[in-house]
């Protein structure tokens, strides 16, 4: 029976804290600097969110197809780290969905 090493699965778990950390750092600072540069309007954010979760899709896709295919430069946490990306920001886009047709569903039933 194989046993677990919890030192380099704590490592492991505090690079990825860091990663995502980065990442948020770095969005933050792009998304100030758009809003500095130019007013957005709502369809512009969503036309965005909606193009980045795509590019979430197809990075997970194809991460999934070389490691299928044997490309041992993919490790299967980065596949599995991708793919639960990918469902997660679909899962939220999807919430995100639902609101907004409650909302207009509340609107359109409102008496005038």
């Amino acid at each position: 029976m194989n046993r677990i090493d919890s030192n380099q699965l704590l490592g492991q778990m505090r690079s990825m804290v860091q990663e995502m950390n980065a990442q948020k750092t770095a969005l933050n600072t792009n998304s100030i600097q758009q809003n500095s540069d130019q007013r957005t309007g709502f369809n512009d954010i969503l036309k965005t969110s909606l193009v980045e979760i795509n590019n979430q899709q197809q990075t997970a896709s194809s991460l999934s197809t070389q490691f299928e295919s044997g490309d041992v430069s993919v490790k299967l946490s980065d596949v599995m780290v991708a793919m639960q990306k990918a469902e997660v920001s679909l899962q939220a886009a999807s919430q995100v969905r639902n609101k907004f047709v409650g909302a207009y569903q509340d609107i359109m039933n409102m008496p005038i």
